[in-house]
Order: structure tokens, then C-alpha cells, then sequence
């Protein structure tokens, strides 16, 4: 065979590993820990950066005493939404927050202390969580249920700053039925030199939603609505909302456009090769 016969053939190949890359999802294992999104720690602010294909992600670090300004409430370091990361293959929807809420925080609103609230989706972008991932059983559910949402708890602002109800910041399931179980897992050591704030301590919250919770709200292709994923604590005195990209739109199935990609390459040999017959 030609060196051009082999030169098309890398060519292809070299189709097939970017068309294999492209429809890969990375590997995450439920642990509570950062290393599966590639977060560094080296005190920089490029440790918040996951691994490339890493679907949707947001970063609102900040630092400080409990009288630091968040929004919409106080609480300094301990009470700050930090980061929130977003993955999804053909089976799970994957989740990653980072707070410096440890996960055994007293929940007791009476002595002004608050725990973790739920992450909670919105299908639609339309304002009304339809779904929550419940993570602590501060209202009774199960840590780890899926819920398909019917009331929800709400923080103790009334607007950024002022204290009061009724307050327009959801932070967790009231009530609902559970549609699934999830993998669920929340650090209990902190971790610091994650972020330009070397000596603040994080904490993880990491998921595994099955999409067959979704119901028709996903699709084979991914999510047939835009939607919205966001995590606070109970008093709402920080909340982080990441918006992936807007909902799938049917595409053709990954395998036939790596055939497509290797037989452009391909073909023009072939035929070459008919015409020197």
C-alpha cells in the first residue's frame, strides 16, 4: 500500500480519537472529594478550573468573618456557597458543591445556627424548583431521595440584606414524592489551599442523580428543558445557581459521525485506486 494509503488512514484515526473524546464523560466516584472534577490546591485561583468537558460550572469564592456580606445574607467563610459543577453521561446526573459549611454544622435556627440545605433543579427556568436532591433530614426526608417537589422550605431573607419573611430564596424540600435515590456523599474533613484563600477550609457536597428521575424532563439526548441547579444552606445566607447549557437538541448518533468522519477520508483513495485499474 501507498504512504497516501496510510497517511488517510492516520488521518481517520485521528477523527475517530477526537470524535471519542468529544462523547466522553469523565469518571466520577461519590466520595466527597474534589480530585474526580480536577480542582487543584496549589492557593491559586485557577484551582476551581475542572477538567475540560466538565458540562457547566460556576465560582463565587469569597472569605471573611461571620459579618462578611454574601448575598442575600451575612456569614463570612462558613456560610459561603463557593463553587457548584455540573456532569452528565447516558445514566447519571453528576453534581459537585464546595462550601465552607462543614457537613456537621448544628442546624439550630433558635441559636442562629444553619445547616445545608438541598440542591434543587428547575426545569424550564421558570422559577419553581421541580426537583430536589435532599442532603440533610432536617425536614424529615431521607438524605439522598429524589423528590419530585411539592412545598419547599425558604431562607430568613426577605431581600439581599434584610432580614425577614416571607423570604423568596427556596432552600430545601417541605414536601414531595420521591422519584429516585441518589449517591450522595458529604465531606467531613475540610480541605484548604483550594482557591486564592490558601487558609480556608472546604467542604464537598457530590452527587449522582439517575436521569430515569427525571421522567420526561430527560431525554435520550439529554435534558428536553433548559434548566437551572442551585444549592444553598438553610438560612439562605449564600446561594450559588449554575445554568448548563440550554436543553438537547437531537443529534445524530456519535458512531455515525465518526463513520461519516473516517469515509471522507477514505473514499478519495478508493476512488483513486478504481481509476488507476
Amino acid at each position: 500500500m501507498s504512504a497516501s494509503f496510510f497517511r488517510r488512514l492516520a488521518l481517520a484515526a485521528g477523527f475517530a480519537a477526537t470524535f471519542a473524546a468529544a462523547s466522553q464523560t469523565h469518571a466520577y466516584v461519590v466520595d466527597g472529594s474534589i480530585s474526580d472534577w480536577g480542582l487543584q490546591r496549589t492557593g491559586s485561583l485557577s484551582d476551581w478550573t475542572p477538567l475540560p468537558g466538565v458540562k457547566a460550572w460556576g465560582v463565587e469564592d469569597q472569605t471573611g468573618s461571620p459579618s462578611v456580606f454574601l448575598n442575600p445574607g451575612y456569614g463570612g467563610q462558613r456560610y459561603d456557597a463557593e463553587a457548584l459543577y455540573l456532569d452528565w453521561d447516558a445514566s447519571y446526573l453528576y453534581i459537585l458543591v464546595v462550601t465552607g459549611l462543614p457537613s456537621n454544622n448544628l442546624h439550630n435556627p433558635a441559636a442562629n445556627s444553619y445547616g445545608a440545605g438541598d440542591i434543587l433543579i428547575d426545569f424550564g427556568r421558570d422559577g419553581s424548583f421541580d426537583y430536589g436532591l435532599v442532603v440533610k433530614d432536617y425536614a424529615g426526608l431521607t438524605p439522598g431521595a429524589v423528590v419530585r417537589t411539592e412545598s419547599l422550605h425558604y431562607g430568613i431573607w426577605s431581600a439581599p440584606g434584610v432580614a425577614g419573611t416571607p423570604s423568596p430564596y427556596p432552600v430545601a424540600v417541605a414536601s414531595g414524592t420521591t422519584v429516585g435515590t441518589a449517591q450522595l456523599a458529604y465531606s467531613t474533613t475540610g480541605v484548604n489551599n483550594l482557591g486564592q484563600y490558601a487558609s480556608d477550609v472546604h467542604y464537598a457536597i457530590e452527587a449522582a442523580i439517575p436521569l430515569a428521575a427525571f421522567g420526561s424532563d430527560w431525554g435520550v439526548n439529554g435534558p428536553n428543558k433548559a434548566f437551572d441547579v442551585q444549592w444553598t444552606m438553610y438560612c439562605a445566607n449564600d446561594l450559588i445557581t449554575v445554568d448548563p447549557a440550554p436543553a438537547s437538541v437531537p443529534e445524530p448518533d456519535t458512531l455515525v459521525l465518526l463513520g461519516l468522519a473516517a469515509l471522507s477520508v477514505l473514499v478519495p483513495l478508493r476512488r483513486h485506486r478504481r481509476r488507476v485499474r
